[in-house]
């Protein structure tokens, strides 16, 4: 087994343009980007290759690729063409000049565009609860749900995870005292997103060939075992390691069905 990764810096706010541009037909002078509000979430590209029993290396490559993405939108990397400058080219077929006016846009239309995964999972971040009210925070899921089904192919499957329990034993008093789109305590605010969440997502789950094909509710998966909780919102790599195993064991069980 072989390993090769790159990613971005890290413990760095700053979104990499050389990251977002090695390998692909953009051009970095057309990307503009602001910094995120996490330190933490860095994008990370790893390739892993095995050698198979007759010693080739066919069918044996497998790419992971963590792209940050910490609000379900936001405009932390995003294009912007000038057609008087004449760098306009057509992206993804798209009209004369067209550039990405959200993240989200620029990942899943012209970061992906010449290389769409089979898998995507898409893990709801904690942080929306700080900046937006719950009927922004719907609208922001209704554009994201309506990018993913625009440029994303037939043969990609989306794997959708709410947002996990926190536990406020752990977190500074100023975040226990803390009160979200009105009264709604942390917890509370979270089950509100995260059932906002599925019911935006339920008519897609209904469809027999969805691209957005299931659900992970983590709260309720990470309910029993706050206590394993290292600073309020992060629980030990164990919980992810489970979570994760049982997600693949189900999905190599589609595949062999």
């Amino acid at each position: 087994m072989t390993k090769s990764e790159h990613g971005e810096a890290t413990l760095s706010a700053l979104p990499d343009i050389d990251y977002f541009t090695k390998d692909t037909n953009l051009n970095p002078y057309d990307i503009v980007i602001h910094n995120r509000d996490c330190r933490g979430c860095t994008s990370c590209l790893v390739l892993c290759e095995a050698n198979n029993i007759t010693g080739s290396r066919q069918n044996s490559r497998l790419q992971l690729e963590y792209v940050a993405m910490e609000f379900f939108m936001d405009t932390e990397v995003t294009t912007v063409r000038n057609r008087w400058l004449k760098n306009c080219p057509r992206v993804n077929g798209a009209s004369f000049c067209r550039q990405s006016d959200s993240h989200q846009e620029f990942i899943f239309r012209e970061y992906l565009h010449d290389n769409y995964p089979d898998v995507v999972l898409l893990f709801s971040s904690s942080h929306d609860k700080t900046r937006h009210d719950l009927a922004m925070i719907v609208q922001n899921i209704y554009n994201l749900k309506s990018l993913i089904k625009q440029f994303l192919p037939a043969t990609t499957r989306v794997f959708w995870f709410s947002s996990i329990g926190e536990n406020l034993d752990k977190k500074p008093s100023s975040w226990r005292r803390a009160r979200f789109d009105g009264n709604f305590t942390m917890d509370e605010q979270i089950q509100r997103i995260n059932k906002a969440l599925f019911n935006v997502l339920l008519p897609e789950l209904r469809q027999d060939h969805s691209t957005i094909s299931t659900f992970f509710d983590l709260f309720a998966m990470s309910r029993e075992v706050l206590h394993w909780s290292q600073d309020g919102v992060h629980l030990i790599n164990t919980w992810y390691d489970t979570v994760i195993s049982n997600w693949l064991q189900m999905l190599c069980a589609d595949y062999l069905l």
